[in-house]
């Protein structure tokens, strides 16, 4: 399956480094409802960048899922499962207040035609 271990590790390198910091900082300023899914076991993105992830985003709701950095190709059900009790999840009230930049409510809701 591996075809190129050497992009792998450059990719793997990149993602433990970037600076996403800009980003990170326009996602919690538009308070979007923000999940942090990590695994014990992932390799590639170590627990303290996940932690980094969370305390640059606020501190969003964070799952930590068993197995390593391929646990949703390698358990597809468990992912599947994961996403819809993420979607079915209600939103904390703060998301309920108009942000800055963000659609219209006949937009967003789908009323305007």
């Amino acid at each position: 399956m591996l075809r190129n271990p050497g992009a792998v590790w450059e990719v793997a390198h990149l993602a433990r480094t970037a600076n996403l910091a800009p980003e990170l900082a326009a996602l919690a300023e538009r308070r979007l409802p923000i999940f942090v899914v990590w695994s014990k076991r992932d390799t590639i993105i170590p627990e303290s960048t996940s932690l980094s992830l969370q305390a640059a985003l606020g501190d969003p709701h964070t799952i930590t899922m068993p197995g390593g950095h391929a646990w949703l190709m390698d358990d597809p059900h468990a992912f599947g499962e994961l996403i819809t009790n993420v979607i079915h999840q209600p939103l904390p009230a703060a998301f309920d207040q108009p942000v800055a930049g963000a659609f219209p409510a006949a937009v967003a809701d789908g009323s305007a035609a």
